[in-house]
């Protein structure tokens, strides 16, 4: 059933964390979707929160509670992932690692969705880009049309911005 086998990354990542350390948190949905400790472990290397794992998720940076959601996600192995903002706060090395294991979910199957305003972090992940003007879908490009999507998005930021200054009373 697809309700069982969707996952959503809020863009605030501490909406997903109700336990009380990041061993804790990495293993919350364990017997409910069947993975291993190893899994788990294997995870936490691969993220960088090997050394954390007793930490409460609160005490970690921005990046590494990014990190401990996402984490927290690909291990259920979803058929869905809503992924709202997935590489905010990230280092380079953290931004990499996330991105594979994003995209081993995707050669496994899974479908992604991903909300960001980084098209050149995305861009090997996408198939399609969908550029929203206003909460619509303003046009689509496959992923051989990258640059003339990066243009347009920063064509429609600047068209945007420039608007509301205008908006703005003096």
């Amino acid at each position: 059933m697809l309700a069982q086998r969707q996952a959503l990354l809020p863009q605030d990542p501490k909406g997903l964390f109700v336990c009380d350390t990041v061993q804790e948190e990495l293993a919350e949905w364990q017997h409910a979707c069947g993975y291993a400790d190893a899994d788990v472990d294997a995870i936490a290397q691969a993220f960088g929160l090997a050394e954390r794992l007793s930490n409460h998720p609160y005490d970690l940076s921005g990046g590494q509670q990014q990190l401990l959601a996402l984490a927290k996600l690909l291990l259920t192995k979803s058929s869905l992932l809503l992924l709202d903002e997935p590489f905010n706060g990230l280092d380079m090395e953290s931004l990499h690692a996330a991105r594979q294991l994003i995209l081993r979910r995707r050669e496994a199957g899974a479908t992604v969705i991903v909300s960001s305003h980084l098209l050149e972090t995305l861009s090997p992940l996408c198939d399609d880009i969908h550029l929203l003007d206003n909460g619509r879908i303003a046009t689509v490009y496959r992923r051989e049309e990258y640059p003339r999507a990066a243009n347009e998005l920063e064509e429609l930021f600047h068209r945007h911005y420039l608007t509301r200054l205008s908006d703005k009373p003096s």
